[in-house]
């Protein structure tokens, strides 16, 4: 997971900005709103607002069946549940 800290694009022997194919965990929606990363913004309880393809929106994501791919709703409820310190 990315916080866009930018280290990676000093330290990475390869070209280019590897932060940037990342799925960030972003803790404002200032620092949302000023980043194109694909990621996700906690807003409370199960809500989540998600940039996915270009896309923004709004997510509960308990909800199974809310339309996110599948693989991104587990890994957004995995650090909800698993990693809740991370969105301290």
């Amino acid at each position: 997971m990315c916080n866009e800290c930018g280290n990676c694009g000093v330290f990475c022997p390869y070209s280019g900005r590897p932060y940037k194919d990342k799925f960030t965990l972003f803790w404002s929606e200032e620092d949302f709103k000023d980043s194109e990363n694909t990621g996700f913004l906690p807003l409370g309880g199960s809500k989540v607002r998600v940039r996915l393809f270009g896309n923004v929106a709004d997510y509960d994501a308990s909800d199974a069946g809310c339309g996110l791919p599948e693989g991104i709703l587990a890994f957004i409820n995995a650090v909800m549940k698993d990693y809740d310190y991370l969105m301290a």
